[in-house]
């Protein structure tokens, strides 16, 4: 496997930073896609309209404390985990509250924290090992589902049984990564073979906990164009397990702490040489490739298959 890359790869200011809106100061989806799938940090903007904000977004595999901390560092710090409904259902979360009046409708669950190897749960070490925990579960259900075995929580994402990663698979941008329905969580000094055979348990979570699960809309960002569907839609695309952490960026140039808009996430970007991209190009570049998405030869399929261990849940931040 290779080294989990750094949350940043320049920590000093661009020269050529800018905060114009024009659209080529935006990164493509397949750009985004690809650094998602390294394992790097990407910003995710809704539309101006809606929220006008930008989220910092990571698939949770393979969240490091460093990384955790960074994201804390940087976010508002209410930090959430996008589910695929499988993983919720699965664990047996409830929804926090049986009628959401949320403006957004954003479908928060209980909260949770993992019980073994933690201490209060707050810590940036015992956030991440959460994360990674609850990413396990997607893997678990990814490979009991390819192995028929019965498994009655389906991995899609969306009902009509068209993902993102079939899309990104067909287009030659993104291919499913190869390990991504491995059993085993890369951890240095833990022998594989033997945490293969570890499971998951709804047991192994206390709730209520310090991170907030999300369920994601099956469908994705053409159902629901919300932070949330983009994590994990990012998660089909590349391949990763469904599950991504998100959290709203901060302005670090705003004395109030107030939620960085569209200028200030470009500039954040650009500093930290993040991609950066739009829910709307998200969209934008699915409805461009409809043959990608109905498309439905066995190849393709099964590789699209293994990405489709990868979705996520319901949120708009």
């Amino acid at each position: 496997m290779s080294p989990v890359p750094q949350p940043y790869t320049n920590g000093e200011p661009s020269s050529s930073t800018s905060t114009t809106t024009s659209s080529s100061m935006f990164d493509s989806v397949p750009d985004t896609i690809a650094a998602f799938e390294r394992g790097e940090f990407v910003v995710i903007l809704d539309d101006e309209n809606r929220e006008n904000e930008g989220d910092l977004i990571i698939a949770a595999d393979r969240i490091t404390t460093e990384q955790m901390a960074w994201l804390i560092k940087h976010s508002s710090g209410f930090v959430c985990i996008s589910l695929h409904p499988s993983i919720i259902e699965y664990l047996r979360l409830p929804m926090m509250v049986p009628q959401n009046t949320d403006r957004h409708k954003t479908a928060y669950t209980i909260t949770l924290d993992y019980k073994h190897g933690t201490t209060t749960g707050i810590s940036a070490h015992d956030r991440a090992l959460t994360s990674r925990k609850l990413a396990r579960v997607g893997q678990l259900l990814s490979a009991q589902q390819q192995s028929g075995s019965g498994s009655t929580n389906s991995i899609s994402s969306s009902a009509e049984g068209r993902t993102l990663a079939e899309a990104a698979v067909h287009a030659g941008v993104a291919q499913p990564d190869a390990e991504v329905v491995e059993l085993c969580v890369q951890r240095p000094g833990v022998d594989e073979a033997a945490a293969a055979e570890e499971q998951v348990r709804p047991e192994d979570f206390s709730r209520p906990g310090h991170l907030n699960p999300l369920r994601y809309t099956l469908g994705g960002v053409q159902k629901r164009r919300g932070h949330t569907e983009a994590s994990v839609d990012l998660c089909l695309a590349s391949g990763r397990s469904p599950a991504a952490l998100l959290c709203e960026l901060v302005d670090p140039d705003s004395p109030q702490g107030n939620i960085a808009a569209r200028d200030a996430c470009l500039k954040f970007a650009r500093t930290h040489d993040l991609r950066i991209c739009s829910i709307e190009a998200m969209v934008q570049w699915l409805e461009q490739q409809p043959s990608a998405l109905s498309s439905s030869s066995s190849s393709s399929s099964s590789s699209a298959a293994a990405a489709a261990a990868t979705s996520h849940t319901d949120k708009a931040q």
